[in-house]
Formats: structure tokens, C-alpha cells, sequence
């Protein structure tokens, strides 16, 4: 007589083993998390203060700073505007006091800047990068890389010598070193993660397999028939330990 074995146990072992795979969480990821948090932050930051590029404090300059969104100006003419005004203070970029020199202001690059952080920002959070596992800042990276070159063009600020790059800027390349880390510390964790579950699934494979039991001359082999029950949808506790086949 062969007997064919199940066990409940090894059903909750299995299930067990499933759930524990599908929950792991390991430390990388934690910190990945919070690179990506940090750099999420500095992100903000960058987009939201007006320092990204300032006159020398010595040089008296007419112009005194800008950021993505604002201007600020020291009794400041422009020479190609038809009427005798002087701009001076800070205003918002979009507002009524810029309203004759806005092209001149903002031309079509600066609006491509700011698009790339409008997009990076929503993109960039820390929910979204966690999801997605690897998101290549390549916005934050085009918009730094455009506005360094173009900080200097004589062509947009008057007396670019008399300029520089400001704290804003630098947080912003910051932020883009923080999303590069994070970026491939996620995908490091994808490839662990992969090859966690390849494993479980060899170890769940490797209790569901026939194993061959020998009662003097015969051969027999022992069944888990953990799918015939889970069909059934019977409770693992009404089947019987050994079933005579």
C-alpha cells in the first residue's frame, strides 16, 4: 500500500514564505526613500527661490537678481523699450509692471526652463520615483545644463561680466546629484529584488515537487495535492492525513 501525504502545514509554509517576499522591505530601500525625499526637497527649493543668478554686490549694476519666477531690478532702463521707465524692485515675472519687456525677459529657452521644472517637480516625488523604481531626471538635467549657458549670453542680461550663478543654481545641481543617487540605488534594489523573488520561487518550487518513497520493492511517490485542494476549496483541516491510494 502507497501512501500519498499532505500537510497543512506545508500549505501555511508556502503561503507564509508568498506573503513575506511580496512585504520585504530591505534597508536600501529605505534609503533610497530618503535620497529621494532629500532630493525632492532641494528640488523644491531651487524651483521656488529667486537666486539663481545675482549681480556682483560691488558693481552696482542695475540688475540685481532673478529666479524662475521673479525679477528684481535697480532703477533699471531698458534701451530698447520705447518709453522713458525705470523699473526698479522685485516682481513677479508674469506681472503687470513687466508687461512691455516680458519677451525680453523670458525668451523662449527661459520658458523651456521652466517647463523642465514644472515637469521634474511633478514627476520627481519620492511616490512616483518609488513606483517607477528608476526615474532618469533628464528635465532637472537639460534645465541646469541650458540655464548655465545661457546665464552669460549678452544677448538676454545686459553686462553679464558683472553676474554670477547663486546659491539657487547650486541647490539645484544638488538636487540633481541626489536624483541620480537615488536613481541607481532603486535600480540596484530592482535587481536584488528580482533575484530575491527568483529564489523564493525556486525554494516554493522545490516543496511543491514529487519526492519518490520506497516500501521494500515497490517505488511510490508522495503527492502534496496542494492544488487538488485549493480546486476544492476545502478546509486543509477536514482533508484527511493520508489518503490510500
Amino acid at each position: 500500500m502507497a501512501l500519498s501525504t499532505i500537510s497543512g502545514g506545508s500549505i501555511e509554509t508556502v503561503d507564509r514564505i508568498r506573503k513575506n517576499a511580496n512585504s520585504y522591505i530591505s534597508r536600501q530601500m529605505y534609503i533610497a526613500a530618503l535620497v529621494c525625499l532629500l532630493a525632492w526637497i532641494l528640488l523644491i527649493i531651487a524651483f521656488a527661490s529667486p537666486y539663481w543668478l545675482s549681480s556682483y554686490k560691488y558693481t552696482y549694476s542695475s540688475f540685481v537678481r532673478l529666479g524662475l519666477w521673479d525679477f528684481c531690478f535697480r532703477d533699471f532702463r531698458h534701451p530698447y523699450f520705447q518709453y522713458d521707465e525705470k523699473f526698479d524692485g522685485c516682481h513677479w515675472v508674469y506681472s503687470s509692471r513687466y508687461h512691455n519687456i516680458r519677451d525680453w525677459l523670458q525668451p523662449g529657452i527661459f520658458i523651456a526652463i521652466g517647463i523642465a521644472f514644472i515637469l521634474e517637480v511633478v514627476t520627481g516625488t519620492p511616490p512616483e520615483q518609488l513606483s517607477l523604481a528608476f526615474n532618469p531626471p533628464f528635465p532637472l538635467f537639460l534645465a541646469i545644463t541650458v540655464f548655465g549657458a545661457m546665464a552669460f549670453n549678452r544677448s538676454w542680461l545686459l553686462y553679464p561680466q558683472f553676474n554670477h550663478l547663486d546659491w539657487s543654481y547650486y541647490v539645484a545641481i544638488a538636487s540633481l546629484l541626489f536624483h541620480c543617487a537615488a536613481a541607481l540605488l532603486l535600480c540596484l534594489e530592482m535587481f536584488r529584488a528580482h533575484n530575491r523573488r527568483r529564489k523564493q520561487n525556486n525554494l516554493v518550487y522545490n516543496m511543491d515537487n514529487r519526492s519518490p518513497v520506497h516500501f521494500g520493492q515497490a517505488s511510490y511517490e508522495t503527492r502534496p495535492m496542494m492544488a487538488e485542494v485549493q480546486q476544492q476549496s476545502v478546509p486543509v483541516r477536514q482533508q484527511p492525513y493520508f489518503t490510500q491510494v
